[in-house]
């Protein structure tokens, strides 16, 4: 009787984990990101709490307007910034202001031999080929952008 109910418990809190696993798997950036945070900002958290050391919540809060301040808002203008210049890089080369092709030929012509020959020899002197990865891999990029996510969401 007593293993029936040792298997049966573990049976049930496989079943519970994995529940709690599928609940939790839409957010699990989220939370990797917020475990990484609390352990990096931990120190800064007990330095705010001996400052104040019957307000645990004020120290918390202190905690999180740091964290805002230097790792968010920075990221934040960061990314803003990558996403626009792709997306005017994007733009220009759509409209043939840039060409991935004159530009890669007058590199060719440059490099040393040993240099061409490893070119070559992984066969990245098809341009064509070259434009169309590196446009689709512009257009997946651009489904990741913030401006997209907060104009969806």
């Amino acid at each position: 009787m007593r293993r029936i109910e040792h298997q049966g418990f573990l049976l049930l809190l496989v079943a519970v984990t994995l529940a709690f696993a599928w609940v939790l798997q839409p957010f699990y950036g989220a939370v990797l990101w917020a475990i990484v945070m609390a352990v990096i900002f931990a120190p800064t958290y007990r330095r705010l709490l001996t400052l104040v050391p019957d307000r645990p919540s004020i120290a918390a809060a202190g905690t999180v307007l740091i964290i805002i301040a230097i790792v968010i808002l920075p990221l934040a203008v960061i990314t803003t910034s990558l996403v626009q210049e792709a997306s005017i890089v994007f733009a220009k080369y759509q409209s043939g202001e840039y060409s991935f092709a004159n530009y890669s030929q007058r590199m060719l012509e440059v490099l040393p031999a040993w240099a061409t020959g490893l070119i070559e020899r992984f066969n990245l002197t098809d341009f064509s080929a070259l434009r169309e990865r590196f446009a689709a891999g512009l257009m997946k990029g651009g489904k990741f952008s913030p401006r997209r996510r907060l104009a969806s969401g």
